[in-house]
Protein backbone atom coordinates (compact mmCIF):
# COMPACT_ATOMS: atom_id res chain seq x y z
CA UNK A 1 0.00 0.00 0.00
CA UNK A 2 1.49 3.40 -0.95
CA UNK A 3 2.55 5.56 1.97
CA UNK A 4 0.27 8.54 2.41
CA UNK A 5 1.46 12.08 2.77
CA UNK A 6 0.69 12.06 6.48
CA UNK A 7 2.73 8.87 7.05
CA UNK A 8 5.56 10.18 4.91
CA UNK A 9 5.62 13.39 6.95
CA UNK A 10 5.68 11.38 10.21
CA UNK A 11 8.63 9.26 9.01
CA UNK A 12 10.48 12.37 7.85
CA UNK A 13 9.89 13.98 11.23
CA UNK A 14 11.33 10.91 13.04
CA UNK A 15 14.40 10.91 10.79
CA UNK A 16 14.99 14.64 11.29
CA UNK A 17 14.79 14.25 15.04
CA UNK A 18 17.23 11.31 14.83
CA UNK A 19 19.70 13.52 12.93
CA UNK A 20 19.37 16.18 15.61
CA UNK A 21 20.09 13.61 18.33
CA UNK A 22 23.10 12.20 16.47
CA UNK A 23 24.48 15.72 15.98
CA UNK A 24 24.13 16.38 19.71
CA UNK A 25 26.19 13.27 20.42
CA UNK A 26 28.80 14.33 17.85
CA UNK A 27 29.02 17.75 19.43
CA UNK A 28 30.21 16.04 22.60
CA UNK A 29 32.26 13.26 20.95
CA UNK A 30 33.08 14.06 17.30
CA UNK A 31 34.54 10.60 16.71
CA UNK A 32 31.59 8.64 18.07
CA UNK A 33 31.36 5.82 15.52
CA UNK A 34 27.87 4.59 16.39
CA UNK A 35 26.43 8.13 16.07
CA UNK A 36 28.20 8.56 12.74
CA UNK A 37 26.88 5.23 11.48
CA UNK A 38 23.37 6.26 12.53
CA UNK A 39 23.53 9.62 10.82
CA UNK A 40 24.92 8.05 7.62
CA UNK A 41 21.96 5.63 7.50
CA UNK A 42 19.50 8.47 8.24
CA UNK A 43 20.92 10.72 5.53
CA UNK A 44 20.70 7.85 3.04
CA UNK A 45 17.03 7.27 3.96
CA UNK A 46 16.23 10.98 3.59
CA UNK A 47 18.13 11.32 0.33
CA UNK A 48 20.49 13.97 1.72
CA UNK A 49 23.36 13.05 -0.60
CA UNK A 50 25.61 16.01 0.21
CA UNK A 51 25.36 15.33 3.95
CA UNK A 52 25.72 11.58 3.30
CA UNK A 53 29.11 12.04 1.61
CA UNK A 54 30.26 14.38 4.38
CA UNK A 55 29.36 12.00 7.19
CA UNK A 56 30.74 8.96 5.34
CA UNK A 57 34.11 10.70 5.16
CA UNK A 58 33.75 11.62 8.83
CA UNK A 59 33.00 7.96 9.68
CA UNK A 60 36.12 6.79 7.82
CA UNK A 61 38.22 9.34 9.71
CA UNK A 62 36.68 8.20 13.01
CA UNK A 63 37.39 4.55 12.19
CA UNK A 64 41.04 5.35 11.47
CA UNK A 65 41.22 7.42 14.65
CA UNK A 66 39.88 4.65 16.87
CA UNK A 67 41.98 1.99 15.16
CA UNK A 68 45.11 4.05 15.75
CA UNK A 69 44.11 4.70 19.35
CA UNK A 70 43.48 1.01 19.96
CA UNK A 71 46.81 0.11 18.35
CA UNK A 72 48.69 2.54 20.58
CA UNK A 73 46.79 1.37 23.64
CA UNK A 74 47.35 -2.27 22.79
CA UNK A 75 51.03 -1.63 22.16
CA UNK A 76 51.37 -0.19 25.66
CA UNK A 77 49.35 -3.05 27.15
CA UNK A 78 51.60 -5.58 25.41
CA UNK A 79 54.73 -3.84 26.71
CA UNK A 80 53.31 -3.96 30.23
CA UNK A 81 52.31 -7.59 29.74
CA UNK A 82 55.85 -8.44 28.57
CA UNK A 83 57.21 -6.94 31.78
CA UNK A 84 54.76 -9.01 33.81
CA UNK A 85 55.87 -12.14 31.97
CA UNK A 86 59.51 -11.27 32.60
CA UNK A 87 58.61 -11.13 36.30
CA UNK A 88 56.96 -14.58 36.04
CA UNK A 89 53.54 -13.03 36.47
CA UNK A 90 51.70 -14.66 33.59
CA UNK A 91 48.29 -14.15 35.24
CA UNK A 92 48.92 -10.40 35.46
CA UNK A 93 49.99 -10.34 31.81
CA UNK A 94 46.78 -12.08 30.77
CA UNK A 95 44.68 -9.59 32.74
CA UNK A 96 46.29 -6.72 30.82
CA UNK A 97 45.87 -8.41 27.47
CA UNK A 98 42.20 -9.06 28.21
CA UNK A 99 41.71 -5.30 28.62
CA UNK A 100 42.84 -4.84 25.04
CA UNK A 101 40.75 -7.75 23.76
CA UNK A 102 37.62 -6.19 25.23
CA UNK A 103 37.89 -3.47 22.57
CA UNK A 104 39.61 -5.41 19.79
CA UNK A 105 38.63 -9.08 20.31
CA UNK A 106 40.10 -10.13 16.95
CA UNK A 107 43.54 -8.57 17.42
CA UNK A 108 46.13 -11.05 16.18
CA UNK A 109 48.91 -9.47 18.26
CA UNK A 110 46.90 -9.61 21.50
CA UNK A 111 45.68 -13.16 20.88
CA UNK A 112 49.21 -14.34 20.14
CA UNK A 113 50.55 -12.66 23.27
CA UNK A 114 47.76 -14.17 25.38
CA UNK A 115 48.44 -17.61 23.92
CA UNK A 116 52.11 -17.29 24.89
CA UNK A 117 51.19 -16.23 28.44
CA UNK A 118 48.75 -19.14 28.79
CA UNK A 119 51.42 -21.44 27.38
CA UNK A 120 53.78 -20.31 30.11
CA UNK A 121 51.13 -21.26 32.68
CA UNK A 122 50.73 -24.63 30.89
CA UNK A 123 47.07 -23.82 30.17
CA UNK A 124 47.33 -25.33 26.73
CA UNK A 125 43.61 -25.73 26.07
CA UNK A 126 42.97 -22.00 26.50
CA UNK A 127 46.15 -21.16 24.57
CA UNK A 128 45.02 -23.31 21.64
CA UNK A 129 41.66 -21.48 21.71
CA UNK A 130 43.49 -18.18 21.15
CA UNK A 131 45.47 -19.62 18.26
CA UNK A 132 42.36 -21.14 16.66
CA UNK A 133 40.65 -17.73 16.89
CA UNK A 134 43.48 -16.28 14.82
CA UNK A 135 43.39 -19.12 12.29
CA UNK A 136 39.64 -18.71 11.81
CA UNK A 137 40.27 -15.10 10.80
CA UNK A 138 43.59 -15.67 9.04
CA UNK A 139 43.80 -19.29 7.81
CA UNK A 140 47.37 -20.58 7.59
CA UNK A 141 48.76 -17.48 9.32
CA UNK A 142 52.49 -18.19 9.65
CA UNK A 143 52.98 -16.79 13.17
CA UNK A 144 49.94 -18.59 14.54
CA UNK A 145 50.96 -21.87 12.89
CA UNK A 146 54.47 -21.63 14.34
CA UNK A 147 53.16 -21.04 17.87
CA UNK A 148 50.62 -23.82 17.44
CA UNK A 149 53.31 -26.33 16.46
CA UNK A 150 55.53 -25.24 19.36
CA UNK A 151 52.67 -25.62 21.83
CA UNK A 152 51.78 -29.02 20.44
CA UNK A 153 55.36 -30.17 21.01
CA UNK A 154 55.33 -28.80 24.56
CA UNK A 155 51.92 -30.30 25.28
CA UNK A 156 53.04 -33.66 23.95
CA UNK A 157 56.21 -33.48 26.04
CA UNK A 158 54.26 -32.65 29.19
CA UNK A 159 51.75 -35.44 28.64
CA UNK A 160 54.48 -37.96 27.89
CA UNK A 161 56.38 -36.89 31.00
CA UNK A 162 53.25 -37.32 33.12
CA UNK A 163 52.50 -40.68 31.53
CA UNK A 164 56.03 -41.96 32.13
CA UNK A 165 55.93 -40.72 35.72
CA UNK A 166 52.69 -42.57 36.45
CA UNK A 167 53.97 -45.64 34.65
CA UNK A 168 57.02 -45.60 36.90
CA UNK A 169 54.73 -45.49 39.95
CA UNK A 170 52.73 -48.43 38.59
CA UNK A 171 55.90 -50.45 38.02
CA UNK A 172 57.41 -49.72 41.44
CA UNK A 173 57.51 -52.96 43.45
CA UNK A 174 56.44 -51.17 46.62
CA UNK A 175 53.18 -49.91 45.04
CA UNK A 176 50.10 -51.71 46.31
CA UNK A 177 47.31 -52.79 43.97
CA UNK A 178 45.18 -49.66 44.46
CA UNK A 179 48.12 -47.31 43.86
CA UNK A 180 49.11 -49.34 40.80
CA UNK A 181 45.59 -49.25 39.32
CA UNK A 182 45.28 -45.50 39.82
CA UNK A 183 48.72 -44.88 38.35
CA UNK A 184 47.96 -47.06 35.32
CA UNK A 185 44.73 -45.18 34.68
CA UNK A 186 46.46 -41.80 34.93
CA UNK A 187 49.23 -42.98 32.62
CA UNK A 188 46.68 -44.23 30.09
CA UNK A 189 44.82 -40.91 30.25
CA UNK A 190 48.05 -39.07 29.42
CA UNK A 191 49.05 -41.41 26.60
CA UNK A 192 45.61 -41.29 25.01
CA UNK A 193 45.65 -37.48 25.14
CA UNK A 194 48.92 -37.63 23.23
CA UNK A 195 47.21 -39.74 20.56
CA UNK A 196 44.44 -37.14 20.28
CA UNK A 197 47.10 -34.64 19.23
CA UNK A 198 49.35 -37.02 17.31
CA UNK A 199 47.57 -40.23 16.39
CA UNK A 200 50.72 -42.05 15.25
CA UNK A 201 52.91 -41.34 18.28
CA UNK A 202 54.69 -44.67 18.75
CA UNK A 203 56.12 -43.71 22.14
CA UNK A 204 52.60 -43.13 23.50
CA UNK A 205 51.45 -46.44 22.03
CA UNK A 206 54.36 -48.17 23.75
CA UNK A 207 53.23 -46.60 27.01
CA UNK A 208 49.69 -47.85 26.41
CA UNK A 209 51.05 -51.29 25.64
CA UNK A 210 53.02 -51.28 28.90
CA UNK A 211 49.99 -50.13 30.93
CA UNK A 212 47.88 -52.98 29.58
CA UNK A 213 50.70 -55.40 30.33
CA UNK A 214 50.71 -54.26 33.94
CA UNK A 215 46.92 -54.63 34.03
CA UNK A 216 47.33 -58.16 32.61
CA UNK A 217 45.04 -57.15 29.73
CA UNK A 218 46.70 -59.14 26.98
CA UNK A 219 44.03 -58.28 24.40
CA UNK A 220 44.47 -54.54 24.63
CA UNK A 221 48.23 -54.87 24.88
CA UNK A 222 48.16 -56.83 21.62
CA UNK A 223 45.99 -54.16 19.98
CA UNK A 224 48.48 -51.46 20.98
CA UNK A 225 51.31 -53.55 19.55
CA UNK A 226 49.36 -54.15 16.33
CA UNK A 227 48.81 -50.42 15.99
CA UNK A 228 52.53 -49.81 16.41
CA UNK A 229 53.27 -52.31 13.66
CA UNK A 230 50.68 -50.67 11.38
CA UNK A 231 52.53 -47.39 11.75
CA UNK A 232 56.01 -48.92 11.52
CA UNK A 233 56.01 -52.38 9.96
CA UNK A 234 59.74 -52.65 10.69
CA UNK A 235 59.29 -51.94 14.39
CA UNK A 236 61.46 -54.16 16.59
CA UNK A 237 59.37 -55.40 19.50
CA UNK A 238 62.56 -55.77 21.51
CA UNK A 239 62.54 -51.99 21.82
CA UNK A 240 59.65 -52.30 24.25
CA UNK A 241 62.18 -53.54 26.76
CA UNK A 242 64.22 -50.36 26.64
CA UNK A 243 62.24 -48.33 29.14
CA UNK A 244 64.90 -45.76 29.94
CA UNK A 245 62.33 -43.24 31.14
CA UNK A 246 61.73 -44.96 34.48
CA UNK A 247 63.69 -47.27 36.78
CA UNK A 248 63.47 -51.01 36.12
CA UNK A 249 61.44 -53.24 38.34
CA UNK A 250 63.58 -54.84 41.00
CA UNK A 251 61.93 -58.22 41.13
CA UNK A 252 58.29 -59.28 41.16
CA UNK A 253 57.32 -61.49 44.09
CA UNK A 254 59.17 -64.76 43.75
CA UNK A 255 59.51 -64.38 39.95
CA UNK A 256 62.46 -62.03 40.25
CA UNK A 257 63.89 -62.01 36.74
CA UNK A 258 60.56 -61.85 34.87
CA UNK A 259 59.39 -59.18 37.28
CA UNK A 260 62.53 -57.17 36.56
CA UNK A 261 62.10 -57.51 32.80
CA UNK A 262 58.35 -57.20 32.31
CA UNK A 263 56.91 -55.78 35.52
CA UNK A 264 55.35 -57.59 38.45
CA UNK A 265 51.79 -57.40 37.09
CA UNK A 266 52.57 -58.26 33.46
CA UNK A 267 50.90 -61.10 31.57
CA UNK A 268 54.35 -62.62 30.95
CA UNK A 269 54.94 -62.95 34.71
CA UNK A 270 51.44 -64.36 35.19
CA UNK A 271 52.03 -66.99 32.47
CA UNK A 272 55.42 -68.01 33.87
CA UNK A 273 54.08 -68.19 37.43
CA UNK A 274 51.21 -70.41 36.32
CA UNK A 275 53.73 -72.69 34.62
CA UNK A 276 55.80 -72.78 37.81
CA UNK A 277 52.83 -73.67 40.02
CA UNK A 278 51.07 -76.10 37.69
CA UNK A 279 53.97 -77.88 36.01
CA UNK A 280 57.09 -77.49 38.14
CA UNK A 281 55.93 -77.44 41.73
CA UNK A 282 54.05 -80.77 41.73
CA UNK A 283 57.25 -82.67 40.83
CA UNK A 284 60.38 -83.26 42.87
CA UNK A 285 62.76 -82.03 40.20
CA UNK A 286 60.47 -79.04 39.62
CA UNK A 287 60.57 -78.01 43.27
CA UNK A 288 64.38 -78.36 43.22
CA UNK A 289 64.51 -76.12 40.16
CA UNK A 290 62.27 -73.54 41.87
CA UNK A 291 64.46 -73.58 44.98
CA UNK A 292 67.59 -73.09 42.91
CA UNK A 293 65.97 -70.28 40.93
CA UNK A 294 64.79 -68.48 44.09
CA UNK A 295 68.33 -68.68 45.46
CA UNK A 296 70.17 -67.47 42.39
CA UNK A 297 67.72 -65.07 40.73
CA UNK A 298 67.81 -62.28 43.41
CA UNK A 299 71.60 -62.13 43.03
CA UNK A 300 71.32 -62.16 39.25
CA UNK A 301 68.74 -59.34 39.30
CA UNK A 302 70.99 -57.28 41.57
CA UNK A 303 74.01 -57.56 39.28
CA UNK A 304 72.20 -57.68 35.93
CA UNK A 305 73.17 -54.50 33.98
CA UNK A 306 70.09 -52.52 32.96
CA UNK A 307 69.74 -52.45 29.16
CA UNK A 308 72.75 -54.75 28.66
CA UNK A 309 73.09 -57.66 26.27
CA UNK A 310 72.36 -60.28 28.93
CA UNK A 311 69.14 -58.52 29.93
CA UNK A 312 68.18 -58.34 26.27
CA UNK A 313 68.76 -62.07 25.74
CA UNK A 314 66.81 -62.99 28.88
CA UNK A 315 63.96 -60.76 27.82
CA UNK A 316 63.72 -62.39 24.38
CA UNK A 317 63.87 -65.89 25.83
CA UNK A 318 61.22 -65.29 28.50
CA UNK A 319 59.00 -63.35 26.08
CA UNK A 320 58.96 -66.28 23.66
CA UNK A 321 58.44 -68.77 26.47
CA UNK A 322 55.49 -66.81 27.88
CA UNK A 323 53.85 -66.56 24.45
CA UNK A 324 54.19 -70.30 23.91
CA UNK A 325 52.66 -70.95 27.32
CA UNK A 326 49.66 -68.87 26.29
CA UNK A 327 49.43 -70.69 22.96
CA UNK A 328 50.55 -67.71 20.92
CA UNK A 329 52.66 -68.08 17.77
Amino acid sequence: MPIGEEQRAAVSDVLERAIVQYKEILAIEPMHKEALKGIVITCREMGLMHDLQKYQAHLQAATSYWNGLHERRNSKLMMMADRRLADDNAAGAIALLNLGLEYVPESKALLLAKAQALRKMEKFTEAFTCIESILRLLPNDFDAMVVKREMQRERLGGLMKQGRLQLGVAEAPESDSLVRRNAIQKALDSFYQVLEIESENIEALQGIYRCHELSQDAGRAAKALDRIKQIDDGFNTDRLLKRQDHPPIQGGGTCFIAGRLFGAGSWQVAALCRYRERILRPTLWGRAAIAGYETVSPLLVRWLPAGGRLEHLLWRALWRRARRLLGRP
